[in-house]
């Protein structure tokens, strides 16, 4: 656990640093992002989101950037490594990139329907491979374009009877802003 809040802590600090355009700061992300272009294990697994984040703000080569992520999602076997890929391509400050990652995001209709069935058949060991809060992501980003109360309906009788600890709270406020359904919760 000491662990866990000692690796967020550092990516919290890492983040402020950089929303306060601490230059130092851009620049190493930038230095990592580029050595894990040419050796991906180079970066440790939880600094890769905000490394990527920060490198795509403010890099001075936002196209060359761009071409990086994609390849990094369709080859990871990891589902935290292809969040921290999706969220840094929405990080992009132009127009034309955010559109180009939408496009290249938006290639299946069927995509919900795929996370969310991967999600139910392998629950079990998700939960048994990545905290709750990891867990709750996958739940809330699997589910996030649900639009008619049957899909919502089907989700809550999922996780009945399923663990959710914190992340009750988020995955009833990801249905109800897309399906305007269950009623919200805020987290304490």
């Amino acid at each position: 656990m000491d662990q866990e809040l000692t690796s967020n802590f550092r990516r919290d600090v890492i983040a402020m640093l950089a929303a306060a355009n601490d230059m130092a700061v851009a620049a190493q992300a930038s230095a990592r992002f580029h050595t894990a272009v040419a050796a991906p294990a180079s970066l440790s697994a939880d600094l890769r989101s905000i490394v990527y984040s920060i490198h795509v703000r403010t890099t001075s080569e936002p196209d060359a950037a761009f071409e990086h992520p994609p390849p990094v999602f369709e080859t990871s076997v990891f589902i935290e490594e292809n969040l921290h890929v999706l969220g840094a391509l929405g990080r992009f400050p132009s127009v034309e990139l955010k559109t180009r990652a939408l496009e290249w995001a938006a290639v299946a209709a069927d995509g919900s329907t795929v996370a969310w069935e991967y999600v139910q058949a392998k629950w079990d060991a998700l939960s048994a491979q990545y905290s709750q809060i990891v867990v709750g992501c996958i739940l809330c980003v699997s589910i996030a374009n649900y639009q008619l109360e049957q899909a919502a309906a089907a989700v809550e009788a999922f996780l009945v009877g399923h663990p959710q600890g914190a992340f009750a709270p988020r995955w009833r406020c990801s249905l109800k802003i897309s399906a305007q359904w269950l009623p919200c919760t805020p987290a304490m």
